[in-house]
């Protein structure tokens, strides 16, 4: 029985952790096309890498993403309507930190798509009622391609390095083409 248990916690570490730097390493790409507030996750992560939240990005003067308002609002939605249909309220809400990070990743990726990236996907099974999310194996951009042992390399160094610039503030903001991000893709 200890070794299931010890396989599914390095399985969740793994996991979130992949979760973890592709949600950085995407921020990293957005970073060309914008400037991006960003802000740790509440409370502290003793098992995985923290998963960075991002707060607002302003792509212009007049074009602004107001990031964490658009996943809350989505969030309200999905735990609403797995209420509608049956699902105690208090097993919606603890799924909505799961959502949370399904739903960031997803939304992330659809601004990209719009800047001209391509995702290969890893597939995955999903249930009805609950949020599913593709985990990208492979980004593809202009002439550059990464693979996923790419995107844990150069996602680890950019979470590592927003959680320094972070540091004991509510949040940091990452301006436009910021070098110390843009050079972690050259290394």
């Amino acid at each position: 029985m200890e070794t299931i248990r010890c396989i599914d916690k390095d399985r969740y570490k793994r996991n979130r952790n992949y979760q973890s730097a592709l949600m950085a390493f995407y921020i990293g790409l957005m970073n060309k096309h914008g400037s991006i507030e960003v802000m740790k996750q509440a409370g502290r992560t003793l098992v995985a890498l923290p998963f960075l939240q991002v707060v607002r990005i302003q792509l212009s003067e007049e074009d602004t993403v107001d990031y964490h308002e658009i996943i809350e609002r989505r969030i309200k939605e999905i735990v609403s309507f797995e209420v509608s249909m049956n699902v105690p309220l208090k097993v919606a809400l603890v799924r909505a930190k799961k959502n949370r990070i399904i739903e960031s990743l997803n939304l992330m990726q659809d601004l990209l798509v719009e800047y001209g990236y391509y995702f290969k996907e890893k597939n995955t099974t999903k249930k009805i009622s609950k949020v599913g999310i593709d985990m990208s194996q492979t980004i593809f951009y202009h002439q550059k391609v990464f693979g996923s042992k790419d995107i844990l390399r150069i996602g680890e160094k950019i979470c590592k390095l927003v959680l320094q610039k972070i540091d004991t503030k509510y949040s940091v903001i990452l301006p436009m083409n910021d070098l110390s991000i843009q050079s972690i893709f050259c290394e």
